[in-house]
């Protein structure tokens, strides 16, 4: 068994600067409302699901980790999920703490047999 490397969600780190963006311009202000958390949740799984399938994930682990590092990266306080939204670049997403936290807890679900 071997967790795929980091490269298996670089289509789904393209897109995400994209709904990053989106997030940003939709909600300037620094706290969200449960609204706008469901917005960006909806957008998120969105865009995750897009690149574990541009990267050829079996649609049940792509679930399980878009899933996983939703839920991780839901639990953020309002500062930082915005924070995070406004990453550009592959390597600032990449760079970013509480994405690597999320991501490294999330892995496993990406184990291949």
């Amino acid at each position: 068994m071997r967790i795929c490397p980091p490269k298996t969600v670089s289509k789904f780190l393209v897109v995400f600067p994209l709904i990053g963006s989106t997030i940003t311009a939709m909600f300037p202000a620094q706290a969200l409302t449960p609204q706008q958390r469901q917005e960006f949740q909806t957008n998120y799984l969105q865009g995750c699901r897009a690149g574990m399938a541009a990267e050829n994930i079996s649609p049940q682990r792509g679930e399980a980790f878009c899933n996983c590092t939703l839920d991780r990266l839901s639990k953020l306080p309002d500062d930082k999920l915005l924070a995070l939204s406004n990453l550009t670049t592959q390597q600032e997403i990449m760079a970013n703490r509480d994405f690597q936290a999320a991501f490294m807890q999330c892995s496993p679900t990406l184990i291949k047999d």
